[in-house]
């Protein structure tokens, strides 16, 4: 049940970005810049066990603190290379003050260009997590057409992996 409402939860933020359709040839083949380790870690309300998660990154290593997750797939499209609205919405997350009991972890991609604010690149799709008011780099991506199903699915089943939580 919590895949299922994980599952639904990212189409429904990718149904929001329905306009994001841009055709980008490629496959999902991934650049990494990241390793995972895994181990379980306790149980959650319904009695099922949750797995607890250590991600390596350049900046350090990110853990899972296991209560929520939130994945944010963020299409930019018009909305970020037209006026840059999808990096405001990253800069009002980051801004925050987000629990390390919650898990934002967000995929960015389908922008002709994103603001520099972040460093988010227009020529690879590219998974973060917001942690203590800032936007850190899980791993990048081959680019991929953000309106692809498989697109979709690989950053629910990344987020499943990896962030498995309560809720």
């Amino acid at each position: 049940m919590k895949k299922l409402r994980l599952y639904m939860l990212a189409v429904l933020t990718a149904l929001t970005a329905s306009s994001c359709s841009m055709m980008i040839p490629g496959s999902s083949s991934s650049a990494s810049s990241g390793s995972t380790s895994t181990s379980t870690g306790g149980t959650t309300s319904s009695g099922s066990s949750i797995t607890s998660t250590s991600i390596s990154t350049s900046d350090g290593v990110i853990e899972n603190k296991g209560k929520y997750t939130v994945l944010i797939y963020m299409c930019g499209s018009d909305l970020e290379s037209d006026n840059y609205l999808a990096s405001a919405n990253i800069e009002e997350l980051v801004s925050s003050n987000i629990s390390d009991e919650l898990n934002v972890v967000i995929e960015t991609g389908g922008a002709k260009k994103w603001s520099s604010a972040y460093g988010i690149s227009s020529t690879k799709n590219s998974r973060y997590i917001v942690r203590g008011n800032q936007l850190v780099l899980l791993e990048t991506k081959t680019r991929s057409n953000m309106g692809s199903y498989a697109t979709l699915q690989s950053f629910v089943e990344y987020g499943i992996k990896n962030f498995s939580a309560e809720k």
